[in-house]
């Protein structure tokens, strides 16, 4: 087991914890709009011109996107821990896009209901500062916990914010005898939520 996950397990011991996963790169592989990423850094579409994000987040395109492997078991033991943590998702994909995204999650991770965050159409600061900033506001995550990203950059400014960081998709090989995902019970029996985010202008 990595010292990350280690100290990320150990976090999640403890009552009143967060855990925060991001979305693509993380849970998904863009599998069917990969080529429309930045090749400079992959894991954000910081600076990418408005008409290629547009070409991204195509629905139809969001629809074929594939889990990473390894992602769901360790998804389903860190949910599993003692201080039951409340899973948070945070995307910098569009809220537009909430309908697909909620369907590719049910048919993807079935038996994990997250506190979906999803970022304004007409926000177009980095993502990082997007993602944060909808933690903080929507998250209740005042006492930290744990978050999971596959972007260096979102994960240096979890660090600095109080949380344990960990990488993927590398942390998945990691992971010892996980908990299958099927065999998590969800702390809220609920369909999917959300915060009441303006729709897109």
């Amino acid at each position: 087991m990595s010292i990350a996950l280690d100290r990320a397990k150990r976090a999640l011991q403890r009552r009143g914890m967060v855990l925060v996963c991001d979305l693509d790169g993380t849970l998904a592989t863009d599998v069917a709009r990969r080529h429309l990423r930045p090749r400079a850094n992959s894991a954000c579409l910081d600076g990418v011109a408005p008409e290629q994000i547009e070409r991204y987040m195509d629905p139809k395109l969001v629809a074929l996107d594939e889990p990473v492997s390894g992602a769901a078991e360790l998804l389903g033991s860190l949910v599993a821990s003692p201080g039951a943590p409340r899973l948070l998702l945070v995307t910098a994909r569009w809220n537009s896009l909430w309908r697909v995204t909620t369907q590719w999650l049910g048919r993807h991770y079935p038996n994990v209901r997250p506190f979906l965050l999803m970022r304004k159409r007409s926000d177009t600061r980095p993502s990082v500062d997007v993602k944060l900033d909808l933690v903080r506001t929507y998250g209740g995550a005042a006492q930290g916990g744990v978050w999971l990203d596959d972007d260096p950059r979102m994960l240096l400014a979890a660090e600095r914010a109080g949380f344990v960081a960990l990488k993927a998709p590398e942390v998945f090989a990691a992971t010892e005898a996980p908990t299958p995902i099927g065999n998590v019970v969800p702390a809220r029996r609920c369909a999917w939520c959300h915060p009441e985010l303006p729709e897109s202008a």
